[in-house]
Protein backbone atom coordinates (compact mmCIF):
# COMPACT_ATOMS: atom_id res chain seq x y z
CA UNK A 1 0.00 0.00 0.00
CA UNK A 2 1.29 3.80 -0.93
CA UNK A 3 2.06 5.69 2.37
CA UNK A 4 0.89 8.66 1.28
CA UNK A 5 -2.51 6.87 0.33
CA UNK A 6 -2.37 5.44 3.92
CA UNK A 7 -1.63 8.82 5.56
CA UNK A 8 -4.08 10.99 3.71
CA UNK A 9 -6.96 8.04 4.60
CA UNK A 10 -5.52 8.09 8.93
CA UNK A 11 -5.68 12.31 8.29
CA UNK A 12 -9.49 11.82 7.40
CA UNK A 13 -10.22 11.13 11.00
CA UNK A 14 -8.93 14.28 12.72
CA UNK A 15 -11.55 16.12 10.36
CA UNK A 16 -14.19 14.72 12.96
CA UNK A 17 -14.04 17.43 15.81
CA UNK A 18 -15.06 14.56 18.14
CA UNK A 19 -12.04 12.15 17.15
CA UNK A 20 -9.85 15.03 17.37
CA UNK A 21 -10.99 16.14 20.75
CA UNK A 22 -10.23 12.35 21.98
CA UNK A 23 -6.87 12.10 20.42
CA UNK A 24 -5.90 15.23 22.39
CA UNK A 25 -7.41 14.22 25.41
CA UNK A 26 -5.55 10.77 24.85
CA UNK A 27 -1.92 12.08 23.78
CA UNK A 28 -2.21 15.19 26.56
CA UNK A 29 -3.61 13.40 29.97
CA UNK A 30 -0.92 10.69 29.81
CA UNK A 31 2.16 13.82 29.86
CA UNK A 32 0.40 15.59 32.27
CA UNK A 33 -0.51 12.44 34.79
CA UNK A 34 3.40 11.56 34.53
CA UNK A 35 4.31 15.50 35.54
CA UNK A 36 2.31 15.39 38.37
CA UNK A 37 3.61 11.84 39.39
CA UNK A 38 7.49 13.21 39.04
CA UNK A 39 6.49 16.66 40.48
CA UNK A 40 4.92 14.95 43.84
CA UNK A 41 7.48 12.66 44.24
CA UNK A 42 10.03 15.19 43.90
CA UNK A 43 8.71 17.73 46.30
CA UNK A 44 7.89 14.11 48.45
CA UNK A 45 11.77 13.55 47.98
CA UNK A 46 12.94 17.29 49.17
CA UNK A 47 10.94 17.38 52.03
CA UNK A 48 11.49 14.07 53.85
CA UNK A 49 14.06 12.26 52.40
CA UNK A 50 12.42 9.02 52.64
CA UNK A 51 11.62 6.04 50.23
CA UNK A 52 8.09 5.29 52.48
CA UNK A 53 7.04 9.18 52.23
CA UNK A 54 7.28 8.42 48.36
CA UNK A 55 5.21 5.67 48.40
CA UNK A 56 2.73 7.37 51.00
CA UNK A 57 2.22 9.83 48.43
CA UNK A 58 1.89 7.60 45.17
CA UNK A 59 -0.51 5.72 47.56
CA UNK A 60 -2.75 8.80 48.03
CA UNK A 61 -2.44 9.26 44.61
CA UNK A 62 -3.63 6.02 43.43
CA UNK A 63 -6.23 5.16 46.12
CA UNK A 64 -9.00 7.27 44.97
CA UNK A 65 -8.75 5.85 41.91
CA UNK A 66 -8.99 2.20 43.01
CA UNK A 67 -11.40 2.74 45.57
CA UNK A 68 -13.89 5.29 43.77
CA UNK A 69 -13.59 2.80 40.59
CA UNK A 70 -16.87 1.03 41.19
CA UNK A 71 -18.95 4.55 41.75
CA UNK A 72 -17.42 6.06 39.27
CA UNK A 73 -17.90 2.70 36.68
CA UNK A 74 -21.80 2.78 38.12
CA UNK A 75 -21.49 7.06 36.96
CA UNK A 76 -20.25 5.94 33.64
CA UNK A 77 -22.88 3.42 32.36
CA UNK A 78 -25.78 6.35 33.72
CA UNK A 79 -23.98 9.36 31.86
CA UNK A 80 -22.35 10.38 28.98
CA UNK A 81 -18.54 9.26 29.25
CA UNK A 82 -17.21 11.99 27.53
CA UNK A 83 -18.29 14.11 29.45
CA UNK A 84 -17.33 12.67 33.01
CA UNK A 85 -13.70 11.90 31.59
CA UNK A 86 -13.67 16.26 30.61
CA UNK A 87 -14.66 16.48 34.28
CA UNK A 88 -12.14 14.48 35.89
CA UNK A 89 -8.98 15.24 33.58
CA UNK A 90 -9.92 18.50 34.73
CA UNK A 91 -10.75 18.53 38.35
CA UNK A 92 -7.23 16.69 38.36
CA UNK A 93 -5.88 19.52 36.85
CA UNK A 94 -7.33 21.95 39.55
CA UNK A 95 -6.59 19.84 42.41
CA UNK A 96 -3.07 19.68 41.18
CA UNK A 97 -2.42 23.00 40.67
CA UNK A 98 -4.12 24.55 43.54
CA UNK A 99 -1.82 21.91 45.60
CA UNK A 100 1.67 22.68 44.15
Amino acid sequence: MNLTLYLQQRLVLLKNRSFLFLMCNALLAPLGNSLVYISLTWHSQEEHASVGKAMLTMLCLWGPSVFLSPFVGYLVDRFNPKYLAFISDFSRGLLSASSA
